[in-house]
């Protein structure tokens, strides 16, 4: 794990921001019995100067990158982080 990566940006799939909360997804691939499905666990962190910094420093040098990018999945676990 990288120390230096923001708290948000660590062991998630995909991360990206609305209004109030940077969202870091959790991604993963689950069979059940050859169906197979995607679930992810959210983990939603209020904006604040410091969280919005450091989203701005993490895809600084990404341009394609576009914001509210949300990977839909079957199964969704929401986690809220103050």
């Amino acid at each position: 794990m990288d120390e230096q990566q923001p708290v948000f940006m660590r062991d998630a799939n995909n991360v990206y921001s609305t209004a109030k909360f940077i969202v870091a997804q959790k991604i993963k691939i689950i069979d059940a019995n050859g169906v197979h499905f995607l679930a992810t666990l959210d983990k939603f962190y209020k904006r604040t100067a410091k969280r919005d910094k450091q989203y701005a420093l993490a895809f600084l040098n990404e341009p394609n990158i576009v914001t509210g990018g949300r990977i839909n999945c079957e199964i969704t676990k929401r986690w809220y982080v103050d």
